[in-house]
């Protein structure tokens, strides 16, 4: 170490290749950032002097670590905690990202909800846990970052997204003690009321229809056989209708609704059911909502269309284009005035062509 308290490349050689005094067991299902929280709790150490001292220099708390970790990180994870790469990697959220999003696309994946980092800081609620899991080992599951996951189907209750003291979005790696500790108020992530209006069994059913189909193979839409790339992009076209324009509306301050993977748990809830019903009873209910709403086929210019719901969305009508009425307009304003500049009696012939174009 320099005078300046740095690593020199002699040291960083040596801490990179340095294991870990302790070994820490990774737990099944569990995230790649919850083992590192448990990792530098088990060495005393709170979680960012822990990753700071064994990875100098790689960003991991300012990144979703569970998303954006580097093939580079995940090697040096594996040596230090003793564990194979492929069990390092099946921590992240690799593989779900995979099988939720289509062909390799920009931008924040589709089904996996977003945590609002800000610095170190969490901004979003993205991050859920059951406050009964969480009681019995201090462990974040993979499958509570999904956003159609929403219950926990081992103990019948709505997941939490926050704190039920103080509404904190959770943010582990700031809380040296327990990840069973909010970080904010340092109180127990204990259990929020849950709303007895809401059925559990109808929302557990949904949401066992999409884990199904991120785990299966083809999966049964109407009369259509469609695979689970195809199932999940229809779907989240689905719900970007609803949420936008049917189901959720717009606040009456004119701010927009967040994403699915932006939205509150109980939000997600009713949106996650809402497909599951129009999925079960396609195209039927899929035709109603089109048809109360007066859609056509330019509602969905603008979103990327599986072929099974491209086929519905064909059978609309086609729909007037903005555009076209703008150059109607304009043409009419252009025919006048070139009649104005001809004709000496333009004020009759401009009426006639107002009335004219009224009456069409």
């Amino acid at each position: 170490m320099d005078a300046s308290g740095r690593l020199g490349r002699s040291g960083a050689r040596g801490v990179s290749e340095m294991r870990w005094p302790l070994f820490v067991e990774s737990q099944e299902g569990e995230l790649l950032s919850s083992f590192l929280v448990r990792a530098a709790q088990r060495h005393g150490l709170a979680p960012y002097r822990f990753c700071a001292f064994h990875f100098p220099g790689v960003p991991v708390w300012n990144r979703d670590i569970d998303r954006s970790a580097s093939d580079a990180l995940l090697a040096a994870i594996a040596v230090k905690a003793g564990l194979s790469p492929v069990r390092v990697v099946q921590m992240t959220l690799r593989d779900a990202e995979a099988r939720l999003r289509k062909g390799v696309a920009r931008g924040s994946p589709p089904w996996i909800n977003r945590i609002g980092i800000y610095h170190r800081l969490r901004r979003g609620w993205g991050l859920q846990y059951c406050p009964d899991c969480l009681a019995e080992r201090p462990v974040l599951c993979q499958a509570w970052r999904l956003s159609f996951m929403v219950i926990c189907g081992r103990h019948r209750r709505f997941l939490q997204d926050a704190c039920p003291h103080c509404d904190a979005p959770l943010a582990i790696h700031r809380q040296m003690l327990s990840a069973q500790l909010c970080h904010h108020c340092s109180r127990v992530l204990g259990k929020a009321p849950q709303d007895s209006s809401v059925a559990i069994d109808v929302v557990l059913h949904a949401q066992s229809y999409f884990e199904c189909a991120m785990h299966g193979g083809n999966t049964q839409v109407g009369d259509r056989s469609v695979c689970r790339e195809d199932l999940f992009q229809g779907a989240r076209v689905l719900i970007s209708l609803l949420s936008h324009d049917i189901f959720l509306s717009r606040d009456p301050t004119g701010r927009r609704r967040p994403s699915l993977e932006q939205a509150r748990v109980q939000t997600r809830a009713g949106l996650v059911s809402r497909v599951a019903e129009l999925l079960a009873g396609w195209p039927l209910g899929f035709k109603k909502i089109v048809r109360d709403n007066h859609l056509t086929q330019r509602s969905f210019v603008r979103k990327s269309l599986p072929n099974w719901l491209s086929t519905a969305v064909e059978e609309l009508p086609t729909g007037r284009s903005r555009h076209a009425s703008s150059r109607e307009r304009c043409s009419l304003r252009a025919k006048l005035e070139r009649d104005r500049r001809r004709n000496a009696d333009w004020r009759t012939t401009r009426a006639a062509q107002l009335w004219l174009a009224a009456s069409k």
